[in-house]
């Protein structure tokens, strides 16, 4: 029979695993139910885990017997305050060091800086265990002429877990599926000895469990984060979910299977994605490369016709945006009107108004003939357009900085806005405050600008435009761009600046230097795309109606984002039962720890280590009540979804998953 779990998650599994971290939760979700006993059925025919307690210690009282391993220390029963959840009938918790026969640490001499060569001896790293398989490469080399301790060389099969390591990997465990010869452990990994009657892949999955994880972070010392240590004793009371050997074995290929068919869904939605960015990418190219105005109609007809699923992707917003932008200074954004009057007369009338601008303000202007010529142009442009210099329509000064700056800063309210990169804001078209304030004595050495103003940085984060809100000063990190507004629209020289064009004529500018800035005369020179006054105002009203559907689009995306989530979460919720004791935090293990009596002499001579503590399942909670149908299991996720709403709200009532 279907479980309801299963049911739930193939019902919504499209919608909640398309969220960010969705194969993230799938495939912590696949271990939850592992642990839980929910993945594979269970089969009344195998050996219960008591059962296998019992073959456990008379392995343990035969090893004793022969010399092999000594007689271990008893460690305290599970107790019902350390179970977060229910096992099935037939599993048993217990402590990792009951179902390990012995363990043993390495040595940490002073060894090379180097990794070894060829199978000479070296020395393991921590790093060699923390990553979920083994690294053998992750080694130290021994110092030639210091004697190697065989005794804690590596081999396959061991069960290693990490003693030292940063709180997310520390006590990171693997199995040693194959390794060279002569590689020791160091005194940060510990080897666990394992029972013959347990299956090593599902104890290390066991111990990479968030059950675990918990145990581990709540009982690891160190006072820093970025170094937690965890004592042999702490892995050794590490409770454990133990199912049946049989049942451990049909988990863990389970697991695989599960895990491949994650990794063939990860690689396919991968292949989707670069698909739909390919499509985005070619459908763009064939628009700002149209040369007739039927091949950039097709172009535009196939984007509009594909526009839900090509921007059904963050990435795929971004690139419009810069599409946008590219469009409107090729003149392919908006129509051309012949009842324009042209941007070759413009630029005449700009000029001696530019002129008036640069002897007013002091701004410095190139030498030489006006207009770019023909021969130099980037691309071709409509008729009624012009290329020109930035020089020819504006007038362009770099900011001063008053040395040393510390003496003109000032507190009083009075003074003087200094206006630094960090007061901009990546994606803002306008600076409306400044953080600081300089004394109107340090405006001498700097250079005053006024609400309006076109500034670009010309420095380390070079070649962004801001339009100012307000009044202030900048340093020589910023360019001023200072244009008759009655003849250029500011805001599309703005949106010149931004464009890829632009961007890509600014790298070449800044390449070669050591730190890499925008030389004022080189911004000048820049060749600019005029179109007519008119068609420049028509261009910034269409790319501020494209800009604001990005926006929405953006916005819709995010929202769908958190939809997701929200649903990932609700269904992880309704398919996984809340801890048995909510209330529950994880002490440290010298809280809990019990100091039992050591077992007489005699009886160890014997092999007899006292009786084995009950290992069973814990007093019986409140049983999760399971979805009789596929219509209960929905109205059952419906449920978990208003929960999380009314504890958000701080109206949850208790319901029926506790």
């Amino acid at each position: 029979m279907e479980l309801p779990e299963q049911a739930l998650l193939e019902q919504h599994f499209d919608a909640a695993f398309a969220a960010p971290d969705g194969m993230k939760k799938l495939r912590e979700l696949i271990l939850t139910l592992a642990m839980q006993g929910k993945l594979v059925p269970q089969n009344p025919a195998d050996q219960p885990a008591a059962e296998l307690l019992k073959d456990i210690e008379a392995e343990k009282r035969r090893l004793v017997a022969e010399g092999k391993i000594k007689a271990p220390k008893p460690l305290p029963p599970v107790e019902s305050e350390e179970v977060p959840y229910q096992v099935p009938e037939g599993w048993a918790w217990v402590r990792l060091g009951e179902i390990a026969n012995d363990s043993d640490s390495g040595w940490s001499p002073q060894c090379l800086a180097q990794a070894r060569t060829g199978e000479d001896w070296g020395v393991l790293k921590v790093s060699a265990v923390s990553w979920g398989n083994f690294r053998p490469e992750e080694n130290k080399a021994l110092p030639p002429g210091m004697e190697p301790r065989p005794d804690t060389e590596v081999k396959i099969g061991d069960f290693l877990i990490s003693r030292a390591n940063t709180e997310d990997l520390v006590a990171r465990s693997v199995i040693v599926a194959e390794t060279p010869p002569h590689l020791m452990m160091s005194d940060k990994i510990v080897r666990f000895l394992l029972s013959e009657f347990v299956d090593k892949i599902f104890i290390n999955i066991c111990n990479s469990s968030k059950h675990a994880r918990t145990h581990y972070i709540a009982n690891a010392s160190g006072t820093s984060s970025s170094m937690k240590n965890v004592s042999r004793e702490v892995m050794s009371i590490l409770p454990l979910p133990l199912p049946p050997l049989a049942e451990q074995r049909r988990i863990v290929a389970r697991i695989d299977q599960l895990m491949a068919r994650c990794d063939e869904l990860e690689a396919l939605r991968a292949t989707q994605q670069q698909k739909r960015l390919d499509v985005h990418t070619s459908a763009l190219n064939a628009l700002l490369t149209a040369q007739e105005p039927q091949a950039f109609a097709e172009a535009w007809g196939f984007v509009a016709a594909q526009f839900s699923d090509l921007y059904s992707v963050p990435g795929n917003v971004a690139e419009l945006r810069k599409a946008v932008l590219q469009l409107a200074v090729m003149g392919k954004l908006v129509p051309q009107d012949p009842a324009d009057q042209p941007a070759s007369e413009l630029l005449r009338e700009i000029e001696p108004e530019k002129t008036k601008i640069v002897d007013e303000g002091k701004l410095k202007s190139l030498e030489g003939e006006s207009y770019v010529q023909l021969e130099s142009v980037p691309y071709e442009i409509p008729q009624s357009w012009a290329w020109c210099k930035l020089d020819d329509i504006a007038g362009i000064a770099r900011g001063g900085s008053p040395r040393p700056i510390q003496e003109y800063m000032t507190n009083d309210p009075k003074g003087i806005s200094w206006i630094k990169i960090s007061d901009s804001d990546r994606g803002t078209r306008y600076i409306t405050s400044a953080r600081e304030r300089i004394r109107p004595e340090g405006l001498k050495k700097s250079r005053l600008v006024v609400p309006g103003d076109l500034i670009l940085t010309n420095s380390m984060s070079y070649g962004y435009p801001y339009i100012l809100d307000i009044e202030g000063a900048i340093h020589d990190g910023w360019l001023l761009i200072r244009m008759p507004e009655n003849l250029v629209n500011k805001i599309y020289i703005y949106n010149v600046l931004l464009s890829g064009y632009v961007k890509e004529m600014f790298a070449k500018a800044a390449a070669g230097a050591v730190v890499q800035n925008l030389n004022a005369d080189k911004v000048r020179q820049l060749p600019i795309p005029l179109p007519p006054l008119a068609e420049q105002r028509r261009i910034v009203a269409k790319i501020d109606q494209l800009m604001a559907l990005c926006d929405t689009l953006e916005a819709q995306l995010a929202a769908q984002t958190g939809k997701q989530s929200e649903l990932l979460h609700s269904l992880m919720d309704a398919v996984t039962p809340r801890s048995i004791t909510p209330e529950h935090r994880a002490q440290p293990a010298r809280a809990r720890a019990v100091k039992e009596p050591k077992a007489p002499k005699e009886a160890v001579a014997a092999g007899n280590f006292g009786e084995p503590k009950r290992r069973g399942r814990p007093p019986k909670a409140a049983a999760i009540p399971l979805a009789s149908s596929e219509a209960d299991a929905i109205r059952r996720l419906e449920a978990a979804k208003l929960e999380r709403l009314e504890r958000a709200q701080g109206t949850r009532q208790v319901s029926m998953f506790e």
